[in-house]
């Protein structure tokens, strides 16, 4: 069974000697204490856990402890945030918007940025390679490679590898995902532990995977993020409430007299343009201009 483990960011009050975890079976269901963690460590491992698991967490200094976060659901992706930089970019005080708060956003902002830098491909069959009972390598023809699970690099764990068949109706059964040993992100390589036997050649192998631009800086693409994650920041301080599933070109494009009528104040606005500036440089489309994400889907937890 794999280990389930579950990583937050740290606390930017130096108060705090623990993290706690909690665990419940569903969203809205009792959170019990899995764990206690002393800070420096930022991670748990739940052999326990599973996909369909969700989890809080919160920070304690023996006496007090903080609010808990949002709950996120076993297996959700890492994410491109920190709040070191959030913190850095932003002018938002923790009395406005607190440590445990920012994080549930965290991954909200990474999905969003994510979405519009990879290209998901499912269960395709466009590489080269003989699949004979004994090949092991593969070439997707899409590529460089791109990281899927937004831990900021490419490796064995970004790709979802197949050994189809077909059962006695002619169905295609594509069973468990098989181990992938390595990859090699600008090639496309896909290095698989066993090879597909004959049987599979039958029907082939399938590959989920990523695909994005040639060179892509992922340090750029965590900057992108904390700035988009200060836009989420700066419209729940304002007591609204973020609009996940549709960001529009009307937040970022300005007037004629070159403010934009839903900020108050400019540096609200430049979170989002920065955010959206920086996108379309790692994309190699250039200034925004007032462009923006025209259409960004992103789930609320």
């Amino acid at each position: 069974m794999a280990i389930l483990t579950i990583r937050w960011s740290e606390p930017q009050d130096s108060n705090w000697t623990f993290s706690r975890v909690y665990r419940a079976s569903s969203k809205n269901g009792t959170y019990s204490l899995q764990a206690s963690i002393a800070i420096g460590t930022y991670s748990y491992e739940d052999p326990t856990g599973s996909s369909t698991s969700w989890y809080k967490v919160s920070f304690f200094d023996g006496v007090n402890e903080s609010s808990l976060s949002d709950p996120v659901r076993g297996g959700t992706s890492a994410n491109y945030c920190t709040l070191t930089e959030f913190r850095s970019i932003s002018p938002f005080s923790k009395s406005e918007m607190s440590d445990v708060d920012v994080i549930a956003l965290m991954p909200i902002a990474s999905r969003i940025v994510h979405r519009k830098i990879v290209t998901k491909r499912l269960l395709v069959r466009d590489f080269i390679g003989p699949v004979d009972g004994t090949n092991t390598i593969f070439y997707v023809k899409q590529r460089p490679l791109a990281d899927m699970n937004m831990d900021s690099s490419v490796d064995e764990d970004d790709v979802q590898v197949f050994y189809a068949t077909l059962d006695s109706n002619n169905r295609r059964v594509y069973g468990s995902a098989q181990t992938v040993s390595s990859v090699d992100a600008r090639s496309g390589r896909v290095t698989m532990s066993t090879a597909p036997t004959s049987i599979t050649a039958i029907d082939g192998v399938y590959m989920t995977y990523g695909t994005t631009v040639e060179d892509l800086d992922y340090s750029e693409v965590r900057t992108a993020a904390n700035y988009l994650l200060a836009h989420l920041v700066s419209v729940k301080v304002r007591g609204e409430t973020p609009n996940y599933t549709m960001i529009e070109a009307a937040f970022v494009r300005m007037n004629a007299a070159g403010i934009n009528p839903r900020f108050t104040d400019k540096w609200q606005q430049s979170f989002l343009t920065t955010a959206v500036d920086i996108i379309r440089e790692i994309m190699g489309t250039g200034r925004s201009g007032g462009i923006g994400f025209a259409r960004v889907d992103a789930e609320e937890r």
